[in-house]
């Protein structure tokens, strides 16, 4: 009987952590991480951080004119400016990675805080509960930039592109890095190669700078079936 009327106590005390956490979030008040561009006041409410949230316009402006997230990233890097980093509450912000990364950026023009909407996943996921926080950019500008993220990422070829049979088990003799497909076109014939992903402008820090050497992608399959078959 006591040990049901401790498991019974445990969860009480649970559902009322968990009740007192989801009126705090509807309250607008935040717990955590922040997300970048802003940090919590005395009483726990999103605040910007202006310098940040400058940053987040930029970006934000610029993939919806229609600048892709790679060059984002690469312009970030070459700007030098410093990472989004974690910040908790209204400290000190420590550092991230050296370098901004595609999926940085990514998460920044998919960040709906910046439309004045933070949604604050609880229950593991299950629960959203959605806070007014003051907004950085117009709603209709982050929509611009998401769509063209959309937009890039289904290029019209996709469906009719081949399979690289041998995609990320190609290394490069270079830096060790995985090779992907490449596809070029040259006086309406279509030229599939296989070339070091590391060496790519969008790898930022992935491996040192080295010029990508592009290979047969039906010659080099051809070679290693040969191969698999005489085995």
């Amino acid at each position: 009987m006591l040990a049901s009327f401790a498991e019974f106590e445990r969860e009480t005390i649970r559902e009322r952590t968990r009740a007192g956490l989801h009126r705090a979030f509807r309250g607008g008040r935040h717990f955590g991480a922040t997300p970048y561009g802003y940090r919590t006041d005395g009483r726990g409410f999103l605040q910007v951080v202006p310098e940040e949230a400058e940053i987040v316009r930029d970006i934000i402006s610029r993939v919806a004119e229609g600048s892709t997230l790679y060059a984002e990233a690469k312009r970030l890097n070459d700007l030098a400016l410093t990472t989004p980093g974690w910040r908790y509450g209204n400290g000190k912000k420590r550092p991230g990675a050296n370098l901004w990364s595609v999926m940085t950026v990514s998460n920044i023009v998919r960040q709906s805080a910046y439309s004045g909407i933070h949604r604050v996943k609880t229950n593991g996921g299950k629960d959203i509960i959605e806070q007014s926080v003051p907004a950085v950019v117009e709603p209709n500008l982050q929509e611009r930039a998401i769509a063209t993220i959309k937009e890039n990422k289904s290029y019209p070829n996709r469906k009719n592109d081949r399979k690289y049979l041998l995609r990320s088990l190609v290394r490069c003799a270079t830096c060790g890095g995985a090779c992907t497909g490449h596809r070029s076109s040259r006086r309406g014939k279509r030229y599939h190669y296989y070339a070091c992903r590391a060496a790519k402008t969008y790898n930022f820090g992935a491996a040192p700078p080295h010029k990508a050497s592009f290979v047969r992608a039906e010659w080099l399959e051809e070679l290693v079936w040969s191969d698999v078959r005489r085995s």
